[in-house]
């Protein structure tokens, strides 16, 4: 885990019930139905999960960058005190890449092909900062001298395609960091590189994050890479999540069914299994959810403890120690002394 002596308990990010819709012929697909967390100033959050879990459409809600059919239909998303879904587009494009960046999964999408890597760093910077062209140039050089690129000034005369993965996310890094952003979403930062360049680029947002004070929500399926970057973890399922803890916390004593299937997923080097463990069956149809939890048709819990309570109601996100909260009947009466509550007023 990354060093955290720079995050205070001061909130950056609150977003409280939040919910995004798709609408579809077949239906409405609820993929993110009722999400509650914050992110504290200067510290790295994980957003974990598998394919499909809302993950991604949460960062996209965050940034007002969803587009039909999904739309966000409820909650708050407040920013240094600022509720952004009030905001109008001219307001949102101040905030976007400025105050707020995201690194997206695949980096050389992401890149226009016909333009050098710096011009399009240029870009960022002129329309966030009033500089004139070779001062934002000389800037760009020195944000791909940052993030590790050798010889900056040569590559920055490249095109996309002359950058390899690895590069090319290095790239979209430099950009996202292009105007010191207080806060920087990075959606699955690592997941089409090479396990040596994944370790390179999660070391180089560990020392950004140091040197420059953000905070950082990291989204991820990969628990690994939680343990070693993050300070506090949410997991989420079926749009909602279902576990938030310190990253101690969580790996020492996971409460839901769903984040122990996950942590024992997790392949170990000096055990030998014959095979992996795994959750069986896949993540629910959101336009068509089971009744209750929406876990329960693949929990081993709820079958070993013969719960039918789990098949009817779904459980609350309730308080089970100050730094962790579940949303599981096994939990229910294990809560802290206040009364359970619902999702939009869960404590964070």
């Amino acid at each position: 885990m990354t060093d955290n002596s720079k995050h205070t308990n001061e909130n950056l990010l609150e977003i409280k019930d939040l919910k995004t819709y798709f609408f579809t012929r077949e239906g409405v697909a609820k993929a993110v139905d009722g999400v509650d967390f914050n992110v504290r100033v200067g510290e790295i959050f994980g957003l974990v999960g598998e394919s499909g879990c809302g993950k991604s459409v949460t960062s996209l809600s965050i940034l007002r960058l969803l587009n039909r059919p999904g739309k966000v239909v409820g909650g708050t998303i407040h920013f240094q005190g600022h509720n952004l879904l009030d905001m109008t587009e001219a307001e949102m494009k101040k905030i976007r890449g400025n105050r707020i960046s995201m690194i997206f999964q695949q980096p050389l999408p992401s890149l226009d092909p016909v333009y050098k890597v710096g011009d399009q760093i240029v870009e960022a910077l002129l329309v966030h900062f009033k500089m004139d062209r070779p001062s934002a140039w000389k800037r760009a050089v020195e944000l791909l001298n940052l993030v590790g690129i050798p010889d900056p000034e040569r590559r920055a005369n490249c095109y996309p395609n002359e950058f390899s993965g690895g590069m090319a996310q290095r790239v979209m890094i430099a950009m996202a960091l292009s105007c010191e952003p207080d806060l920087l979403i990075a959606d699955e930062p690592t997941t089409a590189l090479d396990v040596t360049i994944q370790a390179q680029i999660l070391e180089l947002m560990a020392e950004l994050r140091s040197r420059l004070g953000m905070a950082v929500i990291l989204i991820t399926h990969d628990l690994g890479v939680v343990a070693e970057m993050a300070d506090r973890v949410a997991v989420m399922y079926a749009g909602r999540i279902v576990e938030e803890a310190t990253v101690t916390s969580l790996f020492e004593k996971p409460l839901h069914p769903y984040t122990q299937g996950l942590i024992e997923s997790i392949p170990v080097l000096d055990e030998t299994r014959e095979r992996l463990t795994i959750i069986p069956g896949v993540v629910c149809d959101l336009i068509d959810p089971p009744p209750g939890c929406k876990f329960a048709p693949r929990c081993k819990a709820r079958v070993e403890n013969n719960l039918t309570i789990c098949t009817q109601s779904e459980p609350h996100l309730i308080q089970i120690s100050p730094d962790h909260k579940v949303r599981c009947w096994l939990h229910e009466d294990s809560g802290m002394s206040a009364p359970s509550v619902s999702d939009s007023e869960a404590p964070i």
